[in-house]
């Protein structure tokens, strides 16, 4: 799957990953004490089922940024790390748009809302 993760040099919340290898997704929370991986692997899990419908070739990367509402709704969504391939990074965002609502966050979850990193890496 292709490879979503944070988008800055500062230390952030372990990536829930996929496949590796061959193209994938990893998703990283922007808060760096984010308590809920299983939160984390659910996003990844979802985005997976969209972006393996499109997984173009060319070993291309890009970041996506977008924030989750309380209730799983998207906003805000960016290419935060383009791949300088616009259709690439088209389909990179339209995963995110396709795989949303997500679910509710996490009730022990006091934030308003939560900013997530995804990098999307293409097959080689």
């Amino acid at each position: 799957p292709a490879v979503m993760g944070p988008s800055r040099q500062e230390p952030e919340s372990k990536p829930a990953s996929g496949p590796g290898g061959s193209g994938g997704t990893d998703v990283t929370a922007d808060l760096t004490d984010f308590p809920f991986p299983w939160y984390l692997a659910r996003l990844r899990s979802a985005l997976w089922a969209t972006w393996s419908q499109r997984l173009p070739g060319g070993g291309l990367t890009c970041m996506v940024s977008f924030m989750i509402s309380r209730n799983g709704a998207v906003s805000d969504v960016i290419i935060s790390d383009p791949s300088n391939d616009s259709d690439f990074d088209y389909a990179a965002m339209a995963s995110v748009q396709e795989a949303a609502p997500f679910p509710p966050l996490p009730a022990d979850f006091s934030d308003p809302s939560l900013k997530v990193h995804v990098k999307f890496q293409s097959l080689p």
